[in-house]
């Protein structure tokens, strides 16, 4: 099997049921992304924990500049 063959198609067909079972749940995930809403305001997704992350980790530099200055 060359190269271009593997860049195609990283993982060859196998009759494998445990195979076949890992193919038909990576289908079924891509085809319903998870989505999970709170009370209809805003969507839970991996952005929002980012943003949430982000706003932490800023909160914590500013925290950290202002004790200095005490």
């Amino acid at each position: 099997m060359g190269i271009p063959a593997l860049l195609k198609n990283p993982f060859p067909e196998s009759q494998d049921p445990e195979h076949q079972e890992i193919e038909q749940f990576l289908q079924y995930v891509e085809s319903r992304p998870y989505q999970y809403s709170v009370w209809g305001l805003f969507d839970v997704d991996p952005g929002l924990l980012l943003g949430f992350a982000s706003l932490c980790i800023t909160y914590l530099i500013v925290v950290i500049q202002f004790t200095h200055l005490l």
